[in-house]
């Protein structure tokens, strides 16, 4: 079915585990809980990019966003499903089809739905959304943590002034995370000092901005 359009997904935990066939918990009125593993293929239909506190790659891991480009308005055919779907033949060949699929298979990843994955990622995660603003704009080529999390909270409060910043701790473990996903930083051991030697001596314009 259709989901509601603007709501927020608190907890993702229950939903995770559906998508990987985990055993969940469901509590019953009035009854004892039950352990219940589902086995089924599962579809969520939204109008458009989901909420959700969960920002973790445990769950982006489990999704494949399918972009639906393409609209019908004005020229819907309605006996399509007033007739198709009412027909004998027609039932009797999508049950064909149901019955004799193969037990297990494994969708594609198309790069449109890569696309959507990461509008999505910068959609939910400020901090993604910061780091494919300003990676590629540095004049520097050595960055402090302590700069960048002093840039995170200006643009943050620039952008979106009722969002509250992570912590600088949090804020260099993600940004490490993307770092290495990339070809233009890297972060070997974010523990470890490092001496900036020459990659500091250009202008860095954003101090100003």
């Amino acid at each position: 079915d259709e989901n509601d359009v603007g709501a927020y997904i608190e907890k993702a935990a229950n939903l995770k585990a559906v998508i990987t066939n985990d055993v969940i918990a469901i509590n019953r009125k009035n009854l004892r809980p039950i352990a219940y593993q589902f086995w089924g293929f599962m579809v969520q239909c939204v109008n458009e990019l989901p909420r959700m506190k969960d920002k973790s790659d445990s769950l982006y891991r489990r999704l494949l966003m399918v972009p639906f480009v393409k609209s019908f308005t004005g020229r819907e055919r309605r006996y399509t499903k007033e007739e198709y779907s009412a027909r004998p033949v027609d039932k009797a060949y999508v049950l064909h089809r149901v019955l004799n699929m193969s037990d297990y298979y494994e969708l594609g990843e198309p790069q449109a739905c890569l696309d959507l994955l990461g509008e999505q990622k910068l959609a939910t995660n400020p901090v993604e959304e910061f780091w494919a603003e300003f990676s590629g704009r540095f004049a520097w080529n050595f960055l402090p943590f302590p700069f960048l999390h002093a840039l995170y909270v200006a643009w943050l409060r620039r952008t979106n002034p009722s969002g509250y910043p992570v912590s600088s701790h949090a804020l260099t473990k993600e940004l490490v995370r993307l770092a290495q996903a990339g070809d233009m930083w890297a972060c070997p051991d974010p523990a470890k000092k490092s001496r900036e030697g020459a990659r500091m001596q250009r202008v860095e314009l954003l101090i100003a901005e």
